[in-house]
């Protein structure tokens, strides 16, 4: 059942699009036939003429009833019901996001759509508490960047449903939970990196992830996929740490590169891992890209302030914004779009220095990390 709350913003959205069909002047249904087509309350029906007479779609005359405003209908077909999107992400500060947000707002920005930008911190509470504020200020739709949970925790997603607001999800979806989504194939990614290592001569390629979810497991797989393929053993050099902090990745880090048979090149589910791994390395007096081959995921920009750059998976964060609006465009223009629609973008392996095997190609003595610098 719909919560009460929220019934009006379906019945404003389903009457603005009758509205839409009507000529200019045209005289809208009376409010007790209004509430009989609806069935919901005359307060509902009031709440909602309301504010279409506030934002221009329609006018009252005294005593004659709610006509079609024929400025307001000389708007471009694909303009909104609610000319606002809600776009929720874990931090706009962390790398992979101000791309994201760019290519939403490029598209958003050629419709006059403004964007409103909310950040959960990874918070679940956070994430609801946006979507609850988002439903009750009339947003025309939502682009969600969904925390990091297994819980299947679905209930504001429900009541924006319920509420007529569409939601598009980038990166992963919900548990329990079907709304189109655009992601990234992590499971390629990594898989083309790892065959890189491979091909550059490392075979004890280690992987290492701080979070365990969705986007971790999967490239997960595309590394054990790879590893297997070329008849390597990944079961005995595997490693993967669910550290809250800097300090924890770094102990892990150390402790991987101290262990008997260390391995030559580790594969880290981002650049913030391998930034992290690269400074123990140097620590270790250990040489990235020769003693030790180094892969990082997301294309960030320590790949190119590192003393030896880094390799690293390009994610191609402005496509996934740019196709989460314009699914979410069509959505609201009406254009039936699946719940189950997945659009799937593939990554690109960006070289540099940092897993060269340099040295295991050409047999000359490792050459130490001074030299890179």
């Amino acid at each position: 059942m719909e919560n009460e709350m929220y019934r009006y913003q379906k019945v404003k959205q389903d009457l603005l699009q009758e509205i839409r069909r009507m000529a200019p002047d045209s005289r809208l249904k009376s409010r007790p036939q209004l509430v009989k087509q609806y069935d919901v309350t005359r307060t509902t029906i009031d709440k909602a003429i309301s504010e279409l007479i506030g934002e221009g779609y329609l006018y009252a005359k005294n005593g004659s009833g709610t006509f079609v405003s024929s400025g307001r209908m000389q708007e471009p077909e694909n303009m909104f019901p609610s000319a606002s999107w809600g776009v929720i992400i874990p931090d706009i500060r962390k790398d992979v996001y101000p791309g994201m947000v760019r290519g939403i707002e490029d598209v958003a920005n050629r419709y006059n759509i403004n964007v409103i930008i909310g950040n959960t911190d990874y918070e679940m509470d956070k994430q609801d508490e946006y979507i609850s504020k988002f439903i009750r200020s009339g947003i025309g739709g939502l682009i969600i960047v969904p925390t990091i949970h297994e819980s299947g925790r679905i209930t504001m997603f429900s009541e924006a449903r319920a509420a007529g607001v569409p939601i598009v999800f980038c990166n992963r979806g919900v548990s329990g939970f079907e709304a189109p989504l655009v992601l990234s194939n992590d499971f390629y990614g990594a898989y083309i990196a790892t065959k890189h290592a491979i091909g550059s001569g490392y075979q004890k390629i280690a992987f290492l992830a701080r979070y365990w979810y969705s986007t971790s497991r999967a490239r997960l797989q595309g590394y054990l996929s790879a590893m297997t393929e070329h008849g390597l053993i990944p079961e005995e050099i595997y490693y993967s740490y669910n550290g809250q902090n800097k300090i924890d990745v770094e102990k892990a880090a150390e402790e991987l590169l101290a262990k008997p048979g260390r391995p030559d090149a580790i594969m880290c589910f981002n650049d913030n891992i391998a930034e992290i791994v690269y400074r123990a390395a140097e620590r270790m007096r250990l040489s990235v890209g020769c003693d030790l081959g180094l892969i990082g995921y997301d294309n960030t920009a320590v790949c190119e302030q590192l003393p030896v750059k880094l390799t690293s998976v390009s994610f191609k964060t402005y496509e996934i914004g740019e196709n989460a609006a314009n699914l979410l465009l069509d959505i609201t223009n009406g254009r039936q779009i699946s719940e189950k629609k997945m659009v799937v973008l593939q990554p690109e392996l960006v070289v540099r220095q940092s897993c060269s095997g340099r040295c295991r190609r050409s047999g000359e003595e490792p050459a130490r990390l001074e030299e890179f610098i």
